[in-house]
């Protein structure tokens, strides 16, 4: 695993041990190791460097003493600054948006996701671009346009023409997803979509709550998951949609959530939403008010959620929804609840289903419960339990004598 020295300057932070923690989180989630960390106090970044002279030779001299060839600030920085810092340290440098955009990049299986992620990364290129050289100097001026100036325009134009061909290849693929979404909608089911902080164990509740082979994938790093799984989730008669969708982090990167907004879309589009908390984490209520917060960002304040306290199994807790979707603890709990919550109103009819409508049985036997009493000459007496919808589709048909 390539070795890192973690570097910050610390302006006002609330809880420092927090936020390194999760860098460090991130380093390993990109295959990085941080062996070192390096901490400025300040109240400004420097103009050049971010660090102060003092704290940059510091960091300079670790990574000699290391044989370390690689910083990752926990800042986000200009391009000119990263620059500066990768010329004078003699060493790879990047800011945190880098960072987790490398690490999407390493997650994104699907098509639609992998130009999420280049568009996110061109459009954070193209906002820091200035009018720079191979060296990182200005040149030229008003009335004579230099050659580091010619350079960027270059660069931008390129970068803008490949966004455009991204956004047109996505909008490709966001239509058939609506396609899709739009059959979804048909089948009446409800839709339930998993939020929470990246690595709270919503990949594993997911793959808890199917049940069957049809699992995706689970590991114990940041943004494990950054496409979209979904999955029929069925129970005592009733069913749902369940989405798992990407794990959030605190200040998720804007160009992060502009380019995944399609995929976030799940999460707006949900009946109901279910915020999986890391109960065993130390920062668990920090960790809450951030998924919260992007929540807001993304235009979802506004969603029924419930919030769920996984991993119960390696700490005592006194949260009523507390669970384990690696043990299967409380899960079936969940469950009902989920679908109590989903489909409040029930209710229920008896009569005769004709033989020409016996179809219907096939198609409302996952979202109610049908019982057949006896065999009638004009059709099978049944029993119907279910969400008010249904009942009215059997209705419509059913025969009472």
């Amino acid at each position: 695993m390539e070795k890192a020295i973690l570097a910050y300057v610390d302006i006002d932070t609330i809880d420092l041990q927090n936020k390194i923690a999760e860098g460090i989180a991130l380093a390993y989630s990109s295959g990085v190791e941080v062996v070192k960390t390096v901490v400025q106090k300040a109240n400004s970044f420097h103009p050049q460097y971010a660090f102060r002279k003092g704290k940059l030779d510091q960091l300079k001299e670790l990574l000699s003493s290391e044989d370390i060839n690689k910083v990752i600030f926990l800042n986000n920085l200009r391009i000119d600054t990263l620059n500066n810092l990768c010329e004078y340290l003699d060493a790879d440098v990047i800011d945190r948006t880098t960072l987790i955009l490398d690490i999407f990049a390493l997650r994104a299986k699907t098509k639609q996701a992998r130009i999420q992620v280049e568009m996110a990364r061109l459009n954070y290129d193209l906002a820091n671009i200035g009018d720079i050289d191979n060296e990182g100097h200005k040149r030229g001026n008003a009335l004579n346009r230099g050659a580091g100036e010619m350079r960027s325009s270059i660069i931008r134009s390129n970068k803008r023409k490949r966004i455009a061909y991204l956004k047109r290849e996505l909008m490709k693929i966001e239509n058939d997803r609506h396609t899709q979404a739009k059959k979804r909608n048909a089948s009446d089911l409800k839709k339930v979509a998993l939020v929470g902080y990246t690595n709270a164990g919503k990949s594993t509740l997911l793959n808890a709550l199917v049940k069957d082979d049809k699992k995706v994938l689970s590991e114990d790093m940041l943004f494990a998951t950054v496409d979209t799984d979904i999955r029929r989730i069925d129970h005592k008669g009733k069913a749902f949609l369940l989405f798992d969708t990407v794990g959030f982090v605190s200040d998720l990167p804007h160009t992060l959530i502009e380019a995944f907004r399609s995929t976030l879309a799940a999460v707006k589009e949900a009946d109901l939403l279910i915020n999986i908390i890391d109960a065993s984490h130390k920062e668990a209520i920090y960790q809450k008010e951030v998924t919260y917060k992007v929540l807001q960002d993304i235009g979802a304040k506004g969603i029924p959620i419930i919030d769920v306290y996984n991993k119960a199994d390696l700490v005592d807790t006194t949260n009523h929804l507390a669970i384990s979707a690696k043990n299967g603890y409380g899960i079936d709990s969940l469950l009902d609840l989920l679908t109590d919550t989903l489909y409040p109103d029930e209710k229920s009819t008896a009569g005769i289903l004709p033989y020409d409508r016996l179809f219907y049985i096939d198609r409302y036997q996952k979202m109610a419960l049908i019982r057949k009493i006896v065999d009638e000459e004009k059709g099978v007496m049944i029993e119907v339990s279910g969400p008010k919808e249904v009942i009215k589709a059997f209705e419509r048909v059913l025969i009472y004598d």
